[in-house]
């Protein structure tokens, strides 16, 4: 039994035995015939089905799994899996399953429990109807059975709530109160640590203060989560974070993912230091390094995501430019190499919220970013094999793999860009059914604030303001409403049948890191504009001290100096000098 789950691992890890892939065929073979041997290879047989991997040539059908759990009585083991048709679409005895018949099936005890509320959990997030009716935050809470699984299960839930602006009992969640819920196990320790991490890099408010990096660091420490801590320390070093007063150096990052062997991590802080500019070793990273880096790491769909960026950028390899074809052939290769292998192993180490979900696969992800690509050649109108790629093609390339979400936002770009699919326009009604058929309530929000910016008719009338505002509102999307406040500000746009002044605008920007550079971009087009602002005009010192300290605060202060350069207005009392202006650019700063 032993021998058969280690090969297990090995087949579904792609890890290699005596120098082969571990293929299901010599899996199946190792697993006696007792009832925890028929479990075993039940279990195996599902992640197969899941998987899309195939045993002796054919594709493992959900209908065979299910016989295999109801042989030896698996209830536990069968209802999970029929969760997850449900919650994938796959169908049994050709039909779909519905929640309600998953619902019946778990079993009465602290397992089948806890199984049947992560099902109602996933079935609250997902958006889909129970009996007819959506499943609520407050139903999920009741379900968790008091135990230690049950009560960290809740926990999760409840960030996952806060996170995302679930409502229980009619009221927000609050960082407060998901802290209180996870419990003083070494797990709850852990998803306790994560979450002041997040509240740390989004700046949500816990116990009433902004959580500053030390303690989510003091939090790692105490659960010996070293690799959890080191990726935290590159988010600081990434977002230009100080830990103990001072920057968190892209050296400290690297050497500390070198002593974990952690190969991956290392290649993708790399990539981003090279794109981003940051030194290693008082050096420019190269796009030559981070290549070796991938390669040396296996990693053949990050090196395709990274040869994409480069060619997105006009960055050059080996002193030539990345084309178009040599991404998409990267990405089939990805493909290929990644049949039997387990998708982002490290992504998972670093997960905000430690669901049970599975976790997609290489082969997947290779095949949905080699449509965004295809998408985004198609908007560049750049050519692929000598052809121009037709944006029916990339329509179709998204539904073969079932992207609601990406193909809606393709759409969207066809309709604001006039392109035309299957010879005819995209309609703004036509994206709209898309991201509700995706339950992207967000993303609809921000395309009816375009079609409203932009004067596009929806369902023959003009979107409002009023009508956007709204929805930005029922998206909780407090930064993107007062983004659309400030654009209804300077384009003289009427809200609620008045105009939006600036006093208004600078009262929505959340207090977040994010909030306070849109407000400093706000301030800084009053000032250019010479707008008011709290009675008086917007100086071009206190613009410069309203951005926050990041890398994206100083890039906007450098394009706010180069247009003081150019209007000759005076900052700290002197004319901004075209040398004052590159000494405080991106680029110039890490030089130094």
């Amino acid at each position: 039994m032993a021998l058969a789950r280690f090969k297990e691992k090995c087949c579904l890890t792609g890890l290699r035995l005596d120098g082969r892939l571990v293929k299901p065929e010599m899996v199946i073979k190792d697993f006696p015939e007792s009832r925890q041997g028929k479990l075993g290879m039940a279990r195996f047989k599902e992640h197969c089905c899941l998987k899309g991997l195939s045993l002796r040539g054919q594709k493992i059908a959900p209908d065979t799994v299910v016989k295999d759990f109801q042989a030896i009585n698996a209830t536990l083991e069968l209802a999970r899996f029929k969760a997850e048709c449900c919650l994938r679409g796959l169908q049994l005895n050709g039909q779909p399953v519905t929640p309600e018949a998953v619902i019946r099936d778990f079993p009465d005890n602290p397992m089948g429990k806890l199984g049947l509320a992560r099902f109602k959990e996933q079935c609250c997030q997902k958006g889909l109807a129970l009996n007819g009716q959506q499943i609520t935050a407050d139903e999920v809470v009741k379900g968790f059975p008091d135990s230690p699984q049950g009560q960290l299960a809740l926990a999760r839930f409840k960030a996952d709530c806060c996170l995302t602006g679930k409502m229980m009992n009619g009221q927000p969640v609050t960082p407060d109160e998901v802290a209180k819920a996870f419990p003083a196990s070494h797990e709850g320790k852990l998803g306790l640590a994560h979450f002041k991490e997040t509240c740390c890099l989004t700046e949500l408010l816990l116990n009433g203060r902004r959580v500053r990096p030390e303690a989510v660091v003091k939090g790692f420490q105490a659960v010996n989560a070293t690799l959890k801590l080191s990726y935290f320390k590159k988010e600081c070093c990434l977002r230009g974070l100080t830990l103990n007063g001072q920057q968190v150096a892209p050296d400290e990052v690297v050497r500390e993912f070198q002593a974990a062997k952690a190969t991956m991590a290392l290649a993708n802080f790399k990539m981003e230091c090279c794109l981003r500019g940051l030194m290693l070793h008082g050096q420019q990273v190269l796009p030559e390094a981070v290549v070796k880096d991938y390669r040396a790491a296996n990693a053949p769909l990050g090196l395709a995501r990274f040869k994409e960026r480069c060619c997105l950028r006009g960055v050059a390899l080996n002193g030539q430019q990345i084309t178009p074809d040599e991404v998409v052939n990267d990405y089939q290769v990805a493909k290929a190499e990644a049949e039997q292998a387990r998708c982002n192993k490290e992504a998972r180490l670093k997960g905000l919220l430690m669901n049970d979900q599975q976790v997609e696969y290489q082969a997947t992800k290779a095949t949905l970013e080699l449509a965004r690509f295809r998408a985004e050649c198609c908007l560049r109108r750049w050519s692929l094999n000598g052809q121009q790629v037709m944006p029916v093609a990339v329509v179709k390339g998204f539904q073969a793999i079932n992207a609601p979400l990406e193909l809606a936002r393709f759409k969207e770009n066809c309709c604001l860009k006039a392109l035309a699919v299957n010879g005819r326009p995209v309609t703004a009604e036509e994206v709209v059914k898309g991201y509700k058929d995706a339950k992207a309530l967000l993303e609809l929000a921000r395309f009816k604030a375009e079609c409203c910016l932009r004067g596009l008719a929806l369902n023959g009338q003009q979107v409002t303001t009023d009508e956007v505002v709204k929805d930005f509102k029922s998206a909780n999307a407090s930064l993107e409403l007062g983004r659309f406040k400030a654009d209804c500000c300077l384009l003289g746009l009427l809200l609620h049948g008045q105009l939006v002044t600036p006093d208004e605008v600078a009262r929505d920007f959340p207090d977040s890191r994010e909030g306070r550079l849109g407000l400093g971009r706000f301030k800084a087009d009053c000032c250019l504009k010479g707008l008011v602002l709290h009675g008086r005009k917007v100086t071009p010192d206190e613009v410069v001290k309203g951005f926050p300290d990041s890398p994206e605060g100083r890039l906007a202060i450098a394009r706010f100096m180069e247009m003081c350069c150019l209007m000759e207005l005076p900052l700290n009392g002197q004319q901004v000098t075209p040398e004052a202006v590159v000494r405080v650019s991106p680029v110039a700063q890490m030089a130094k």
